[in-house]
């Protein structure tokens, strides 16, 4: 969820936040795996969105991955990638980004 966030503009999208949340009289939560499950089907994206959907979504549903879907990222979405891939890891003092 924090690479969505630090994103943002696939989760500003109206239907991606339809897809992902869930509301009902008690709860609203995430469901990752009817996203996971569905979105290719539902969502119209673009390389770019395809690419760092599914590889954000490798690192809560492990699987094998082409890695060569980075080529498309771009440089922002690949930091947030490269980020979320560092937290997953358990490593909080890896900086990754542009150094000034």
């Amino acid at each position: 969820m924090a690479a969505l966030i630090e994103e943002g503009d696939i989760l500003a999208r109206g239907d991606v936040r339809d897809l992902l949340v869930v509301e009902n009289d008690a709860f609203v939560f995430c469901d990752w795996p009817r996203f996971e499950a569905r979105y290719r089907c539902v969502l119209v994206l673009d390389e770019g969105e395809d690419a760092f959907l599914t590889l954000v979504l490798a690192t809560a549903f492990p699987r094998l991955v082409p890695l060569w879907k980075v080529e498309v990222l771009g440089e922002r979405r690949l930091g947030i990638v490269l980020r979320a891939l560092a937290r997953l890891a358990g490593c909080a003092t890896l900086a990754v980004g542009v150094r000034s």
